[in-house]
């Protein structure tokens, strides 16, 4: 497969569909449909591919180039998500994508964005940009183009460049390049259906179907498409490792009493038998016990207790693990030659509209009871502040009585914070994110003599996103009805007719994203060297980049019930850019040095409002013997610029993460939520990064159509935008106090509180959830630095028992460092599950990672069988200086099988002949990925690495072609 399918292995593949870039064998001094003859000198057209701007007809390239045709794409099985089927069959590729649809859901907003070695990478269409997921206006800290929105059956072929490549792409190729290639100059038509089912818990199911096809007369050619995909979604409750799901103490019936005097928090739960205590503010807690209308479950600073509270809530029904999906796209490209070669018009457009929807359970509500003391006891201030969650004494359900709160005080030191924890669990709440990219393209192309070609173009992206947020409370009518008595927080059940009525609701937001981009590139000869000739290509670019969010009154006012404040936000930035790339060759055909080349790229880039990069890169390739063996070798730096929303965006509050931590008196919290608030910072600078590479490629001649590679990288990219993870911070605040790095960020009543006072530890755990503040703007972070190599081997061969092709490929780190500030040390995430909030490191990061393929031909009968292999991990919870205990975690694999039947091996008529079949099971033993509560805690696995949470698929696939 994957690495190996170098352009003499795709070459096929590329020339059957016509395509601009294809690589052919031709024959000097022939004419016509002539064969060769044996004596015959061959010339390899040039060709541009991802990874430089020069033509080149070279097969061994200086950087390490993948090509996924047809034939990959299908053996994936896989036919609804590109981010899905790249995952599948290179390990090298990572990311976040429908199953991002639990409490992170917000961060891509059910985009699928991708990174090669874990390191953010630049995904391209056709070689051009395309317009970034405006999710980043809600809160992301990176720009991702969103691979939801490419419709697989347009694709031609996938180009994946590993390694920095800014020097030729500018900003976000820090791990790499991904390039769709659409397909193009399509002669005929051909119809496509798939589905695929899960027999696991649930009963999954996702079915696609597609239409390609075009015309074309050699001087004009047109190529449209058009697709359908939906998919199902998963809930916890329908896997093993999440059902049940324990992870909140707020559900109904239960009430926490802080007492200010003693620093104790206890649980308290509504005894069986009653749906609510007694009204009328004239009780104490003591009282209520007595009467039995509370047990007393003891003190929140119990892990124990805390655990036995959250045991009584599974939120697994209510959870989605995997997004629902329904997009429709079409794509047409126009290519027209105007005077031949001399001059040549084209044109694409891509559309596509998707609708994702994920599901939370209710939203949890904590509303407290409000005298003066009890105010300064939950917030430091009194009256209330607008948005805050309270229920007057005077509410008629409110038992308990002033004098029992206030305890005789009024600033705060002592009394009792009676905190309600309150849930509506029938009405969860309900993400849609409805979205639409419209990409638009134009161009010219020519040649100018034999040696020079030049190509300029136009693309206009405009990407559309309507998020909506239903079943959350109103604010103002959840405070007023909690005072008049129409709710009752205190009760399990609700009074009927009371909801949704005008205090449920839904939030909405119109996130928009455009990006426009005008380009030149002239590329050819310049002079010869006794080597060769030496080639340069040199081109600019000018490029607009919008993103703004318009939010409706409540989610911009804090006006929902603790859901996500989104305010309005609009910007744009522009970016000139000149790049040049000159290819040297210095020695050929000299003893030991068969060839050697040298090819040297630097990239400028303006950005408005933030400054210049420069960035260089220089790549050699050496063949002392021949063709069949290759060394190459890479060096550059790439960077990253801060996203608009990072720069310019808004302040926001909200509840933090889900945190673990450990207490100072030894006890340890699991999935307790803080308050906090992040924003933006102009002062950010763009992340910058440095990358080396080397290897080799070797195809002795001795045996045909094998081929081996290995190539060792390095890269270390510093001050990635990003916010500090907030265990980290409550861990470090929690040992040190205002010892700790991290002091700055913790703030207590509210966001410009006072601080941590002192060295002393517990000052974390000593006070209310409610009451603890984690004020976390975008900073620029430490640094990553990895280490590892990737390598394949692929043999070809045929035989009177058909053809075979095998192939595996491996990603391996020797190292995976992570330093969250520049001044803290270095942290070894490799062989890691953790759930550290910086950078790349949230997930698992395996040792290595291999991808093993057996294919099979013959009589019309084609069987793959694939094999992935995940060694074992530790989970080592938030990792870094708050890192577990390790856990071991185990090994993990994962069978593919697929046959496929071509109709037209019988040849029983041309009708029938057009037909081919594929029947095949993603995961045949339905291995589930092993559970790492402790770093993956918001799904318990990570389904990221492991291929997502549906389990053993069947699938049935069909192609006609007419």
């Amino acid at each position: 497969m994957h690495a190996l399918r170098t352009f003499r292995s795709a070459a096929v593949g590329i020339m059957a569909t016509g395509a601009a870039l294809a690589l052919r064998a031709q024959t000097a001094g022939t004419t016509g449909g002539t064969a060769p003859s044996d004596s015959s000198t061959q010339v390899m057209e040039k060709y541009v591919v991802t990874g430089s701007n020069i033509a080149s007809a070279d097969t061994a390239l200086a950087v390490p180039l993948s090509i996924l045709g047809q034939q990959q794409i299908d053996d994936a099985g896989i036919q609804t998500n590109v981010l899905d089927i790249l995952r599948r069959i290179s390990p090298s590729i990572s990311g976040t994508g429908d199953e991002n649809a639990n409490i992170g859901s917000a961060s891509t907003l059910g985009g699928s964005a991708l990174l090669i070695h874990g390191l953010p990478a630049l995904v391209l269409v056709d070689g051009r940009r395309v317009a970034y997921d405006p999710a980043d206006a809600s809160s992301a800290t990176s720009e991702f183009v969103d691979l939801n929105m490419i419709p697989v059956a347009a694709i031609g072929r996938i180009e994946v460049v590993t390694g920095g490549a800014s020097a030729i792409y500018g900003s976000d190729a820090v791990g790499g390049v991904v390039n769709i290639i659409l397909k193009k100059d399509y002669n005929g038509w051909e119809v496509d259906t798939h589905y695929g089912y899960s027999d696991n818990n649930g009963h999954y199911s996702e079915r696609s179907g597609s239409v390609v096809g075009g015309v074309s007369n050699g001087t004009t050619s047109i190529t449209v498409s058009a697709e359908y995909t939906q998919n199902d979604p998963i809930f916890f409750s329908n896997r093993p490792y999440t059902n049940p799901y324990y992870a909140t103490t707020y559900y109904p019936g239960i009430i926490d009493i802080y007492n200010a005097s003693s620093g104790n928090d206890e649980y308290y739960q509504l005894a069986g038998g009653h749906n609510a205590p007694p009204g009328g503010a004239q009780y104490t807690i003591n009282q209520l016990v007595s009467m039995g209308y509370y047990a007393d479950l003891g003190s929140s600073s119990n892990p124990a207790v805390v655990q036995s509270v959250q045991d009584g809530f599974n939120l697994a029904d209510k959870q989605t693990l995997q997004q629902s999906n329904k997009r429709q796209s079409a794509t047409v490209d126009i290519d027209h030659k105007i005077f031949g070669e001399a001059l040549e018009g084209f044109g694409d457009l891509l559309y596509s509209h998707d609708v994702n929807v994920s599901e939370l359970n209710a939203q949890p509500d904590f509303p407290y009871v409000s005298t003066p003391d009890a105010d300064l006891i939950e917030y430091g201030v009194t009256p209330p502040a607008p948005g805050t969650e309270y229920v007057p004494a005077s509410a008629p359900d409110n038992p308990f009585s002033q004098a029992f709160i206030d305890q005789g005080a009024s600033d705060g030191s002592a009394g009792m914070g009676v905190l309600a924890h309150a849930r509506f669990v029938q009405y969860p709440r309900i993400f849609e994110d409805d979205s639409d990219l419209l990409r638009i393209v134009g161009g010219l192309k020519g040649k100018i003599g034999e040696n020079w070609s030049w190509e300029a173009g136009a693309d206009f992206n405009r990407y559309t996103l309507y998020y909506t947020n239903q079943n959350l409370l109103d604010t103002n009518a959840f405070v007023g009805a909690l005072a008049s008595g129409e709710l009752n927080p205190f009760a399990l059940t609700q009074s009927p007719g009371v909801l949704p009525g005008s205090i449920l609701g839904t939030a909405y937001v119109n996130y928009v994203s455009s990006l426009n981009t005008y380009d030149a590139v002239i590329r050819g000869s310049l002079f010869s060297l006794p080597a060769g000739s030496v080639n340069a290509a040199v081109g600019g670019m000018f490029e607009r980049e919008t993103l703004s969010a318009s939010p409706d009154l409540n989610t911009a006012t804090n006006g929902w019930v603790d859901a996500p404040t989104v305010l309005p936000f609009s910007q744009s930035r522009t970016v000139w850019s000149g790049y040049a790339e000159l290819e040297i060759p210095i020695l050929a055909k000299a003893p030991y040095a068969y060839s050697l080349d040298v090819d040297v790229a630097g990239r400028y880039e303006d950005y408005s409002g933030i400054g210049s990069s420069s960035v260089p890169k220089v790549d050699l390739k050496y063949q002392p013997f021949g063709d069949d063996l290759t060394f190459r070798a890479s060096a550059g730096k790439s960077f990253i610029a801060p996203t608009l929303y990072a720069l310019y965006g808004p302040v926001t509050q909200g509840s933090s993460d889900s945190i673990n931590y450990t207490a100072a008196n030894g006890n340890v919290f699991d999935e307790v939520q803080f308050q906090d608030e992040g924003g933006s910072n102009p002062s950010l600078k763009a992340s910058t990064s440095t990358t080396w590479s080397a290897g080799a490629v070797y195809s002795p001649k001795a045996v045909s159509n094998l081929t081996f590679t290995l190539d060792y990288y390095q890269t270390v990219q510093k001050g990635e935008v990003g916010f500090l993870d907030e265990a980290t911070i409550i861990q470090s605040v929690e040992d040190l106090g205002a010892s700790s790095p991290y002091a700055a960020q913790v703030h207590f009543g509210s966001p410009t509180g006072p601080g941590p006072a002192g060295a002393a530890p517990g000052q974390i755990s000593d006070k209310p959830l409610s009451n603890v503040w984690l004020v976390t703007p975008y900073i620029n972070l430490g640094s990553t630095a990895i280490k590892g190599i990737d390598a394949a081997v692929e043999y070809q061969a045929k035989t009177e028992y058909g053809e075979w092709d095998l192939g595996t490929e491996l990603t391996a780190y020797s190292s995976y460092l992570l330093q969250i500030l520049p001044t803290e040390n270095y942290y070894q995430y490799a062989g890691t599950a953790s759930g550290n909030g910086f950078a790349n490191a949230v997930g698992t990061i395996p040792r290595w990672r291999t991808y093993t393929t057996i294919g099979w031909k013959d009589h019309g009968f084609d069987v793959l069988l694939a094999y992935t292999y995940i060694p074992t991990v530790e989970d080592v919870g938030s990792g870094g200086n708050g890192a577990t205990a390790p856990v071991g975690l185990p090994s993990y694999q994962e069978y593919d099988v697929g046959v496929g039947y071509n109709f037209g091996a019988l040849r029983w008529n041309r009708w029938l002949d057009q037909l081919y079949v594929r029947l095949g099971v993603n995961n045949a033993f339905n291995y589930m990925p092993p559970n790492a509560p402790g770093g993956i805690f918001t799904t318990n696995a990570d389904l990221a690495t492991y291929d997502g949470a549906i389990g053993r698929m069947f699938y049935a696939e069909g192609r006609y072609k007419f």
